[in-house]
């Protein structure tokens, strides 16, 4: 596991331990936590096929408590958007696009108060891939798109310089909160940790192979398309 994954996995037992606490003025994170999961199921209407969700979240805050989460708060939010992803996956919901949350201090609330406003957006998911070794060691991507094509392909997405990587081997595809990587007939093949796949669901902290390098890929931040919105 590189360093900033062990980095990452402190931040985040550090977010889990403010769920179980409240700040000075008596905000609950944990309270966040709930209201944020009683929204996303009231949010649900028929679509075709099935139910859709609201998958963009505003949770307006006293701004006090805001600066309180302080350098907690990017750790804090990816760990609401994996809760809210996997309860839309158990249940089987479809959304308008990637899920977000977003915090805002908003004046004229008392300390402790927040409100949750839900919205669908269309737009598409965001990826950051870092290359924790290999020839390509060190590169950071951030990409956007529900399909994402790693190789040497100058017009890749996550364009590598390793010669042992096709020019069009993998592809990243996303419906908004499910990804999936796939082989597009490499000649070495791809690994999903240390097994090689032709299509797999992949997961934080996954270790991917392709040619001598070894990548992490992580959420990015989304890329709404103009005038998508749809308050619920």
């Amino acid at each position: 596991m590189s360093i900033l994954s062990r980095l990452e996995r402190g931040i985040r037992g550090a977010v889990e331990s403010v769920f179980g606490r409240a700040f000075g003025g008596g905000l609950q994170p944990a309270e966040i936590r709930r209201r944020l999961m009683t929204v996303l199921t009231a949010s649900e209407q028929p679509s075709e096929g099935g139910s859709r969700v609201a998958n963009w979240f505003l949770v307006d805050l006293c701004p006090g408590d805001l600066e309180e989460l302080g350098p907690l708060l990017p750790a804090l939010t990816a760990t609401l958007i994996e809760e809210i992803e996997e309860r839309a996956l158990r249940a089987g919901w479809d959304t308008s696009g990637p899920f977000d949350v977003e915090f805002r201090a908003r004046p004229g609330f008392a300390t402790g108060q927040f409100e949750v406003t839900p919205e669908r957006r269309s737009g598409t998911p965001g990826f950051r891939v870092r290359v924790v070794s290999g020839p390509d060691q060190g590169k950071t991507f951030e990409v956007a798109g529900r399909e994402v094509v790693i190789g040497r392909q100058p017009s890749a997405g996550v364009a590598l310089t390793d010669g042992d990587a096709s020019r069009n081997h993998a592809v990243l595809r996303s419906d908004g909160y499910r990804t999936t990587l796939q082989d597009l007939g490499s000649t070495n093949g791809t690994f999903v940790n240390g097994r090689r796949i032709s299509k797999q669901e992949i997961r934080p902290e996954a270790r991917i192979e392709v040619g001598r390098c070894v990548l992490e890929i992580s959420r990015g931040r989304p890329v709404w398309d103009d005038g998508g919105e749809d308050r619920v």
